[in-house]
């Protein structure tokens, strides 16, 4: 009888155990980010893609996940949010093109930090996070003088050169009735501080064709 006890703990301490880990893999991080990739070296500024798998261990999509995206100067914490898309803090994962499949990657501009690390996890869901990636390096390049600031509605016909730096301040407006002509070699900087872009409203043209040697 007492032999019949020790066997009936131990087999019961063995489906402990494997119940524990069982739940441990359900539990455990599926995700698999692709990009960014350890070591990498980016460009503050620059937007970039972060990509995961869709596909995790027990076979089923992310499809429909929300998640965010943080980043830390150390590997274990604590963590920030990346913005992503435009400006979110978090992103569903659902693909714009193909509403039933998960999309598996989002724009996001990374943090002025020399060194960071990056994560993502199921929003709400510290079971549901990804590895961490890093060290990644985050260069902040050199402040550029420009020779002139665009901003406001442009109303007239202009040109601008190939051999000058223009700064935008937010968004600007090529209004009905102007041409923007942009010279092969232009450099054109955004505005850090705010949205910027060039808008050409219906009725205005822009001619602008750079060259591999020279481009816009």
């Amino acid at each position: 009888m007492e032999k019949m006890e020790k066997k009936m703990s131990k087999l019961l301490k063995f489906f402990i155990i494997l119940f524990a880990v069982s739940f441990v893999k359900v539990n455990a991080a599926d995700l698999n980010l692709k990009s960014p990739s350890n070591g990498e070296e980016l460009r503050y500024g620059k937007t970039y893609t972060i990509k995961w798998d869709t596909l995790d261990s027990k076979g089923a999509r992310t499809f429909e996940k929300v998640f965010e995206f943080q980043w830390s100067e150390s590997e274990t914490g604590p963590w920030n949010l990346l913005s992503v898309g435009k400006n979110a803090k978090s992103f569903k994962d659902v693909n714009s093109k193909e509403p039933t499949k998960a999309a598996g990657q989002v724009p996001t501009i990374y943090p002025p930090k020399s060194k960071i690390y990056v994560r993502m996890r199921e929003q709400g869901n510290d079971n549901y996070v990804s590895q961490v990636v890093g060290p990644l390096t985050v260069t902040v390049p050199p402040a550029v003088q420009s020779d002139s600031t665009l901003k406001g509605d442009i109303t007239s016909s202009i040109t601008l050169k190939g051999n000058k730096v223009y700064q935008l301040r937010g968004v600007v407006h090529v209004m009905e009735g102007a041409t923007l002509n942009i010279e092969p070699g232009t450099i054109i900087l955004g505005d850090q501080a705010a949205v910027s872009a060039i808008c050409i409203n219906r009725g205005a043209k822009i001619y602008a064709k750079g060259t591999p040697e020279k481009p816009i």
